[in-house]
């Protein structure tokens, strides 16, 4: 467990020192690591965040499916070479 909360401690401290560094950039400049970011940028980049939600959930449920019709088809097989 020790060696699990190094790890965390390790990832958290990077992240902020990563944090730290890049901070007085982006500040520093007017624009963003993109550049000048327009409204058209935005919607499209919102557009963009719900399709990858509705295309991973679909495939997700497509994968899960996939696996609970496995479990049942083992599950018929064990009651069939049982009985």
């Amino acid at each position: 467990m020790k060696e699990r909360a190094k790890v965390l401690l390790a990832s958290v401290a990077s992240c902020l020192m990563a944090l730290a560094v890049l901070s007085p950039a982006a500040h520093a400049s007017a624009s963003g690591v993109f550049g000048d970011v327009t409204d058209k940028d935005i919607t499209m980049f919102c557009f963009g965040v719900i399709a990858f939600i509705a295309i991973f959930v679909t495939v997700m449920s497509l994968i899960q499916g996939h696996f609970d019709a496995k479990k049942e088809q083992r599950r018929e097989d064990l009651d069939r070479f049982n009985s």
